[in-house]
């Protein structure tokens, strides 16, 4: 079932040129951004509605599709800033809430509920069968939004997450979990190409272990930093950013990415929510928004410390991100040949003044 409840709009806004002879940007492209909000989706098999929130290209498709999966505590609204930027290039972003882990559930139950939410299996789960419930949804999505039509191109899908979203991105990539979390094996979904999974979870966090990497064959990029500490949560002990690097040692050899920045925390790559969130989804009050300012705050903070403590500012990490993660996208999506060089290269360093490190295997 489709529901949507709002008109599409557009982001046409597009700031000054960077002056670098980098191939890669952090500029907005070619296309103008067309928004779909409010679209929910029902998988009347789990009894579960899917919000999605999508952002595309205003252009001749069709286009590759990349669904990004939302950290705990999070919505459809947040990333923004990679939804507007990937769409500007020519993809397809589709954003989903995942309810059960979102911002309701930390509404409603505080941290601590949306913390034992976020640890429990079938949480967990959940979230990974939405991301593919959302792939055998693109001909409903299409039938319904005229704006989509012809423009997601089905054979080319990549899949992207932060946090807990980057834990789903893995579990669709095909990670091995044990009991509860899985069944022991992976749940690749064939269908997608390629991954990007940003600040993921190394061994000891629900049901990882030094082999759950092993059949992971699929293009994968990993992007985290040197400040991105896992904090104590339920069945997890506090983490060193360097925990977050294990997932692409430990994953076999072959289009296998690390994007190491330096001063990078958590919180930088999430931040970037829409006005909308902003302004509080579904009803989402005060706490939420007092959250929303005490993070800005603690980024504030951190920018203007940032010579001073390591810490890196928010935009310059989100400059990183977008450009590191186009570039995977254009080479594993599109193909194209001169991305792939470019990944292999060592131009992000040089264009990051050495703040950024690239490995490949």
């Amino acid at each position: 079932m489709y529901k949507q409840n709002s008109e599409p709009h557009t982001i046409s806004s597009l700031p000054k040129a960077e002056v670098t002879n980098s191939v890669y940007q952090a500029n907005p492209g070619p296309y103008t951004v067309g928004v779909l909000d409010n679209i929910t989706l029902t998988d009347t098999r789990r009894d579960r509605d899917v919000p999605v929130k999508i952002y595309y290209p205003q252009g001749q498709g069709p286009f590759p599709v990349i669904i990004f999966s939302h950290g705990a505590g999070g919505s459809k609204e947040i990333y923004s800033y990679l939804g507007e930027f990937w769409a500007s290039h020519g993809y397809v972003s589709i954003h989903p809430t995942h309810q059960g882990t979102d911002t309701t559930v930390l509404r409603t139950q505080g941290l601590a509920g949306l913390a034992r939410n976020s640890n429990e299996p079938r949480q967990r789960q959940q979230r990974s069968q939405d991301i593919s419930f959302i792939i055998d949804s693109f001909g409903t999505l299409e039938r319904q939004a005229p704006e989509l039509g012809a423009k997601m191109d089905q054979s080319r899908i990549g899949v992207a997450g932060h946090s807990l979203g980057a834990y789903t991105t893995m579990a669709v990539a095909g990670v091995r979990l044990a009991p509860p979390w899985g069944q022991g094996g992976g749940v690749r979904d064939p269908r997608v190409r390629a991954f990007i999974a940003i600040s993921p979870q190394g061994p000891g966090d629900a049901g990882l272990d030094r082999y759950s990497w092993d059949a992971i064959t699929a293009p994968v990029m990993i992007v985290t930093g040197t400040r991105d500490i896992a904090r104590e949560t339920v069945g997890r002990q506090e983490q060193p950013a360097s925990w977050r690097r294990q997932s692409f040692q430990y994953m076999p050899p072959g289009d296998k990415y690390l994007v190491w920045i330096t001063g990078a925390t958590h919180s930088a790559f999430g931040t970037g929510e829409s006005r909308a969130g902003i302004r509080g989804e579904n009803g989402v009050g005060l706490r939420r928004r007092r959250l929303l300012r005490e993070n800005r705050q603690r980024q504030t903070d951190a920018n203007t410390e940032a010579n001073t403590t390591g810490i890196a500012d928010t935009e310059t990490v989100q400059r990183y991100t977008k450009i590191a993660s186009l570039a995977f996208w254009d080479a594993y999506l599109k193909g194209e040949t001169p991305a792939r060089t470019y990944l292999k290269s060592t131009q992000l360093q040089t264009y990051s003044d050495g703040d950024v490190s690239v490995s490949v295997k």
